[in-house]
């Protein structure tokens, strides 16, 4: 930022400081031919008089600079410089016209034009300022992501985001962390520009333990952004079949039995009498690994006595004690 003052000012020094955020307040007015301000960061600017120093400093010009993350497109002209005085109500833009933006060397800084009325500031007093884009302009200030979720739906994982608008959005590569390393399992195609609210999904299938997530934006012209990591911790695939004890045990007359297994595959689990006989069935179909059954035992027609329930699993077989008392 440049910040000349009179030509007999000393002992005074301005101050700028970088906010991360959206420039715009959700009400703020665009005067001056642009449609966006940033998304990602604007800046604080302010003068503090010295003890020698002018009581007031006039700003004329404001040199911020860009980057790939700013999410601007190599080549057009669409790319502002804007300011507020009134503590982001209005940002006005300041030009410039002829600035052609390039990624070829960055940070690359772009020149407002002469600001008029130059913004005029008493010591502690301050200014924001950020970059702009042209109404119905093709530069891609960066698409703004409002939501990203994870959702455990049984042995999947379904990701959910949503926007409050894009601009020059292609798509959305969803990533998973793997040994360290981010692997792309997926990709959802963006609105391209849009003022509108959108929202997306993504299931991640057949997902064990814990797992870490996010988004890759990218834009048409291949800038890309990261979003924040989300981790969840999806089913847990046992090493080996269980069976736990039945609850309540004893019981009288229902019970509930619990039990997982290693893989898919056909499981049976019956009950038996103290003399090895079936007295009943309660499960025979195909079962899932890592679902967690519970299945219901009511055993109101039995008398009072011990039984034994009997899961039996791909040529292996538990056994458990059960106590009636009626």
């Amino acid at each position: 930022y440049q910040a000349p003052g009179s030509a007999n000012t000393t002992g005074h020094y301005t101050w700028v400081k970088l906010i991360a955020g959206d420039a715009n307040t959700g009400s703020s007015s665009l005067t001056g031919g642009i449609d966006g301000v940033s998304k990602k960061r604007y800046f604080q600017v302010g003068y503090e008089r010295g003890a020698t120093g002018q009581d007031t400093m006039y700003f004329t010009v404001i040199q911020p600079t860009y980057n790939t993350d700013d999410g601007v497109s190599s080549g057009n002209g669409d790319l502002r410089v804007a300011y507020s005085i009134d503590d982001r109500a209005t940002w006005t833009n300041c030009g410039p016209t002829t600035h052609t933006t390039s990624l070829a060397a960055l940070p690359a800084a772009i020149r407002s034009e002469t600001i008029s009325p130059r913004i005029i500031l008493n010591s502690s007093e301050y200014y924001f300022a950020a970059l702009a884009n042209v109404t119905s302009g093709v530069n891609a200030l960066p698409v703004e992501l409002t939501t990203f979720r994870a959702l455990v739906i049984g042995k999947s994982v379904q990701l959910n985001w949503s926007t409050a608008t894009e601009t020059n959005n292609a798509g959305f590569e969803v990533e998973k962390q793997q040994n360290e390393a981010w692997l792309k399992i997926g990709y959802v195609e963006g609105h391209g520009t849009t003022n509108a609210p959108q929202s997306y999904s993504f299931v991640d299938a057949q997902v064990q333990g814990r797992v870490v997530y996010r988004l890759k934006q990218i834009d048409r012209d291949g800038a890309f952004t990261y979003s924040n990591s989300v981790e969840v911790t999806g089913a847990v695939v046992p090493a080996a079949l269980s069976l736990q004890g039945n609850y309540p045990n004893p019981f009288n007359p229902t019970t509930t039995i619990k039990f997982t297994v290693p893989s898919n595959g056909e499981a049976t689990l019956k009950i038996f009498n103290v003399l090895g006989t079936e007295v009943a069935t309660v499960f025979h179909e195909m079962a899932s690994a890592g679902v967690a059954y519970a299945v219901p035992f009511n055993a109101a027609s039995l008398p009072s006595g011990t039984y034994f329930s009997r899961l039996e699993f791909g040529g292996q077989r538990i056994v458990k004690r059960m106590l009636l008392v009626k």
